[in-house]
C-alpha cells in the first residue's frame, strides 16, 4: 500500500491533468449543488427564526387564531419546498462525482495495472473527490452570500427580508459542508466498485439488474395511505402539522423516487415496435438501465411534481384563515421553487449527457467504426433523454395533481390562462433540455477522435 503523502499527490496530479470537460462540469455541479442546498437552507431557516420571533412556544395553545399561526404555516410550507428541491439538489451533488469516476476510470486502470492495490485505487477515487469537492464548496458558499442581498427584493407575508437574512447561522455552514462532502465521496466509491479493474488493468462494468414490479406495490401502498391521510384531515389541522406532513411528503417522493425506474422500463419496452435506429438504440438503453435514465430527469420530475400540484390551486381565499396575501406568498414560493428546480434541470442534464458520453464511449467508438454517422449518436442522445423526460413529466403531473386534490377537496380553480403558461413552461424547459445535450457535442467527438486499444 502506498503512503498517504504519495496517494495525496498523485491525486491532485490526476485531477490536474485531467479531461477539462469533466473536472468543469464536476466542478460545476458541487458548486451549483452547494449553492442551492445553502440557499434552500437558509431560507428555511429565516422563515424558522420569523415563527419563533412571533410565535413562541409558550403562546402554542388551543386559543391560538389563525393569524398568530401564519409564520408555522409559512415554516410549514418551506419545510414542504424542501421536499421538492431537496432530492435534485442530492441527484446533481450524487452525478457529479459519478462523472468524475467515469472520467478518470481509465487512468486508474493504468495505476492498477502498474501495482498498485484495490485499495490504493479507492484512496486515490477519495482524495481526487476530497480535492475537487471542496473546491466546489468554497466557489457554491461563496456565490450564496454574493447572492444573499440579492433576496431582499422578496417578501413574505408582506414583510421584505433582509439583506442578510437567508444566510445560515455560522453552524449551519460547515454541517453543509460535511453532508456534501460525505455525499460526494460516498458517490464517487460508489461508481467505482460498479467498474471492476483487475491486476492487468481491465476494467469491466457491473451490468444493472432488472427493476421488479414490487416497486410498484410499494408505490401504490404509500399512496392510498397518502391520500387516506389528507382527505381526512382538515385544512387547518393539515397546515398545522408542521414537520410531520413534510416527512410524509418526503416519504412519498422517496416512493417515486422508488417506482419511477420501473414506470420507464414498463413504458419504453412498449416503444420497442416503433422503427427507426435512432429509437431503437435509445429504448434498449433505456430499458437496460432505466435506474440511471430515472437520474438524468429526475429534477424535471420533481419540477412536473410542483406544476401538478399548484396548476388547480385558487388565487383568491378558499376559507377564511387564509387571505388574499397568503395565496400571493404561495405563488411566489412555487415561482422561486421552480427556478431553483429549473437551474437544477439544466444542470443536470449537461451532467448527465457528459456521463453518458463516458459510459457509452466504446460502443460509441465500435459504432462509429462499423460506419454509423456522427448524426445518429446525436438523435440517440436526444431520444435517451426526452423519451424519459417526456415520461416522467406527465406522470409526475398527473401525481401532483392528485396530491393538490387529495389535500384541498372542493377547492381546485383551474383557468386557461394558467393552462397556457404551464404549457408554454413545459415547452421552454423541454427546448431548453434539447438544446443542452448539443453542448457535449464536441466531447462526444474528442472521444470519437481518440484511438483507444483497451486492455485484455
Amino acid at each position: 500500500m502506498i503512503a498517504t503523502s504519495t496517494a495525496t499527490a498523485l491525486a491532485v496530479d490526476l485531477h490536474r491533468t485531467s479531461n477539462k470537460w469533466v473536472s468543469n462540469l464536476a466542478l460545476l455541479a458541487i458548486t451549483v449543488g452547494t449553492w442551492l442546498s445553502a440557499t434552500v437552507a437558509g431560507g428555511t431557516w429565516m422563515f424558522y427564526e420569523r415563527a419563533d420571533k412571533t410565535l413562541g412556544l409558550d403562546d402554542v395553545g388551543p386559543g391560538l387564531d389563525a393569524e398568530g399561526l401564519m409564520p408555522q404555516v409559512y415554516l410549514t410550507l418551506a419545510f414542504i419546498a424542501c421536499a421538492f428541491v431537496i432530492p435534485p439538489i442530492i441527484g446533481l451533488i450524487s452525478q457529479s462525482a459519478v462523472l468524475g469516476a467515469a472520467g478518470r476510470e481509465r487512468r486508474l486502470a493504468i495505476l492498477r495495472l502498474i501495482g498498485l492495490s484495490s485499495a490504493d485505487i479507492t484512496r486515490i477515487t477519495v482524495l481526487e473527490t476530497l480535492y475537487q469537492t471542496v473546491l466546489g464548496l468554497v466557489l457554491g458558499t461563496a456565490l450564496s452570500v454574493a447572492a444573499a442581498p440579492a433576496w431582499s427584493f422578496v417578501s413574505f407575508n408582506d414583510d421584505r427580508l433582509g439583506t442578510w437574512e437567508m444566510l445560515l447561522p455560522w453552524w449551519g455552514y460547515p454541517l453543509l459542508w460535511v453532508v456534501v462532502v460525505i455525499l460526494s465521496v460516498y458517490s464517487a466509491v460508489n461508481g467505482l466498485m460498479r467498474v471492476a479493474i483487475s491486476p492487468l488493468g481491465v476494467s469491466r462494468r457491473e451490468i444493472p439488474a432488472s427493476v421488479k414490479w414490487w416497486r410498484f406495490a410499494v408505490f401504490a401502498g404509500l399512496g392510498a395511505a397518502f391520500y387516506v391521510y389528507f382527505t381526512r384531515q382538515g385544512l387547518n389541522d393539515l397546515v398545522a402539522g408542521g414537520v410531520g406532513v413534510t416527512g410524509f411528503m418526503f416519504l412519498v417522493f422517496f416512493s417515486i423516487h422508488l417506482v419511477a425506474p420501473w414506470i420507464l422500463q414498463t413504458v419504453v419496452r412498449l416503444l420497442r415496435p416503433v422503427p427507426g435506429r435512432a429509437v431503437f438504440i435509445a429504448t434498449r438503453r433505456i430499458v437496460a438501465d432505466p435506474k440511471q435514465a430515472w437520474r438524468r430527469v429526475m429534477a424535471m420530475a420533481f419540477v412536473s411534481l410542483l406544476f401538478g400540484y399548484v396548476v388547480l390551486m385558487p388565487l383568491t381565499p378558499v376559507n377564511d384563515s387564509f387571505d388574499a396575501q397568503f395565496f400571493a406568498d404561495v405563488i411566489t414560493g412555487v415561482v422561486i421553487t421552480f427556478g431553483i428546480g429549473l437551474l437544477l434541470v439544466l444542470v443536470s442534464t449537461l451532467l448527465t449527457q457528459a456521463s453518458v458520453v463516458y459510459e457509452e464511449a466504446e460502443l460509441t467508438r465500435a459504432l462509429a467504426h462499423m460506419g454509423v454517422p456522427p448524426s445518429l449518436h446525436r438523435r440517440v442522445a436526444w431520444l435517451q433523454t426526452l423519451i424519459p423526460l417526456l415520461i416522467m413529466a406527465v406522470s409526475a403531473f398527473l401525481f401532483g395533481v392528485l396530491i393538490f386534490t387529495a389535500m384541498f377537496i372542493g377547492e381546485a380553480d383551474v383557468t386557461p390562462q394558467r393552462i397556457e403558461v404551464f404549457v408554454g413552461g413545459y415547452a421552454a424547459a423541454t427546448l431548453a433540455v434539447a438544446g443542452i445535450t448539443l453542448a457535449v457535442d464536441p466531447l462526444r467527438r474528442e472521444l470519437l477522435g481518440l484511438r483507444v486499444r483497451r486492455n485484455d
